[in-house]
């Protein structure tokens, strides 16, 4: 297998894990995703039964830790239904300034997701947050922003309800406050008057009633009065009828309209003991009463009225105590296992998002590895390439200097015989013999020729011929004999491919294996191995 193909096989095995750890990343995603939603939904619901239960701060906390959850999964409408609930929470509470946060949080991400009913909805509660934290301007601005919202979605009972909670800003005698109620009213005139509208416009109509009371017009105010009670009688709620009624019959008499103050108490006390019982909160009919019958003159009937506004005012007392003493109880039990729950939520996340860390770092490690591979691979590819071509140049040149030196050596050989008996041509004719005797005999594949031996077989002596082959080959005995063995062991090479290279270098007359290594490569700069591969992909080619 070639190093292109190796390194094909290494960037495959490499895409098949990084394919493998995505997914395995992606179903453990999906997973952690569905235990994170099953805890936000869970804290959510605890915290509307605290709500329920008047326990706000414990509902808060189950709030705000649904929220953090809800945002990473950012899953939007179950991130609005907990803003309003936060925001009523802090309202009930009167953290108005919190609330203010939270709602702006929530229209800014209204924005983001460009919903206009939810940038509506949020706008209107920082309006009377701010409204509630004394801050007027804020609060116009917001009720403004509200109601452009409002008035391109068409929401009509929700733009009534911009004006009539704006009209609080004003002072009591303030005609703006007059103008936001008559607005709101006006809207919320348009037929069809449903039941909605009705619950809203008897409230409003009190309030425009209370302004023209404070300005001493009294037959208007009755008027808006009588409209009020109109359509707290339509709405069916008798709810509604006992607090309209006991507010009104309080109005009555302050201005001192005795008859009047003490119908609306009767008929106040009436709709308590047929729809409610004895166990209400609506006290001020029965104060109202009794200031009645005091007025009157009939003490007995004030006497019994107020001692059962007594007795009702303590039970709300004690109640309310209870109360006190139930949410502070409930939030000194709840403190620790919210805590614990807390920190162990917190710890189950911190785990995730160590495990999503780790994931995340071995995924660039492993993008990052095999970066370095595809470079590695890539400059080893490129190394082995240019080696090739630089071997492929030296076997071309060894070839062409094989071509050149057999040419010069005929000539070589020509001159000399032609040329007379002199000392130098008798120095050449000995080194001929030489030759011819080395390519009759090959003398030099025997491991333990010598110099002795040769010189013998010659009939000269040692230092005639080791004066002969330094004068025609510039080079020693030993590195002549070497050289034949050498080019002999070329051929072999090339034309013994069963042979081994051990067995090539004993048949060409080295003694080791290393040796052989040692004068191939001194001598071509290339291994045998090397030389070997490429005299084979000649023949290859020039069969092909």
């Amino acid at each position: 297998m070639n190093t292109s193909n190796k390194l094909t096989l290494l960037m495959t095995l490499f895409a098949l894990l990084l394919a493998s750890k995505a997914s395995a990343q992606n179903n453990t995603s999906r997973q952690d995703s569905l235990r994170i939603d099953s805890i936000a939904v869970n804290a959510h619901k605890t915290g509307l039964a605290f709500y329920k239960s008047g326990v706000y701060y414990q509902a808060l906390d189950n709030y705000l830790l649904a929220l953090s959850l809800q945002k990473d999964l950012n899953n939007t409408g179950a991130m609005f239904r907990l803003y309003e609930d936060i925001c009523n929470a802090y309202f009930y509470i009167n953290d108005y300034l919190m609330m203010k946060q939270y709602a702006s949080e929530a229209v800014e991400y209204a924005q983001e997701t460009n919903m206009i009913m939810p940038e509506a909805g949020f706008s209107l509660h920082v309006a009377d947050a701010s409204k509630n934290a004394k801050d007027s301007l804020a609060a116009e601005t917001a009720y403004a922003h509200a109601y452009t919202l409002f008035q391109q979605i068409g929401d009509t009972m929700q733009m009534a309800t911009v004006f009539n909670n704006k009209a609080s800003l004003y002072g009591i005698d303030s005609p703006k406050k007059l103008a936001s109620f008559q607005a709101a009213a006006h809207l919320l005139e348009v037929p069809p008057v449903d039941k909605k509208k009705q619950e809203r416009l008897y409230h409003i109509y009190a309030n425009i009633g209370d302004w023209y009371e404070n300005q001493g017009d009294y037959q208007e105010a009755n008027r808006y009065f009588q409209k009020s009670i109109e359509m707290a009688q339509a709405t069916g709620n008798p709810r509604i009828e006992i607090f309209l009624y006991s507010h009104l019959a309080e109005n009555y008499l302050k201005r001192g309209d005795l008859n009047r103050a003490k119908q609306l108490s009767l008929q106040t006390v009436a709709l308590i003991d047929k729809h409610i019982g004895p166990n209400h909160t609506f006290d001020v009919a029965l104060k109202v009463l009794g200031k009645v019958y005091e007025a009157e003159g009939n003490y007995r009937a004030a006497y019994n009225s107020l001692q059962k506004w007594s007795a009702v005012n303590d039970s709300l007392q004690k109640r309310n105590r209870q109360t006190e003493i139930n949410k502070i109880e409930q939030r000194y039990k709840y403190e620790s296992y919210r805590q614990d729950k807390l920190n162990e939520q917190n710890l189950e996340l911190e785990r995730k998002k160590a495990s999503i860390t780790n994931l995340r770092i071995t995924l660039v490690g492993l993008i990052t590895a095999c970066i370095l591979l595809i470079i590695i691979g890539t400059l080893i590819y490129l190394y082995s390439r240019k080696l090739k071509m630089k071997n492929r140049e030296l076997y071309l040149q060894i070839k062409n200097q094989d071509f050149l030196v057999s040419k010069v050596e005929e000539k070589e050989l020509t001159i000399l015989a032609s040329q007379p008996d002199t000392e130098s041509s008798k120095s050449a004719k000995l080194y001929l013999s030489l030759k011819e005797l080395m390519e009759s005999e090959q003398l030099f594949k025997q491991t333990d020729i010598n110099r002795k031996k040769i010189a013998t077989l010659l009939g000269t002596n040692e230092k005639y011929l080791y004066d002969a082959v330094r004068e025609n080959t510039d080079c020693s005995f030993n590195e002549y004999i070497n050289r034949l063995r050498i080019r002999y062991a070329r051929q072999l090479l090339t034309s013994e491919e069963n042979l081994t290279i051990d067995e090539i270098a004993f048949l060409s007359g080295f003694g080791s294996k290393v040796t052989f290594y040692r004068n191939f490569r001194e001598h071509y700069k290339l291994s045998p191995s090397e030389y070997r591969r490429l005299a084979i992909e000649e023949i290859v080619e020039k069969t092909n």
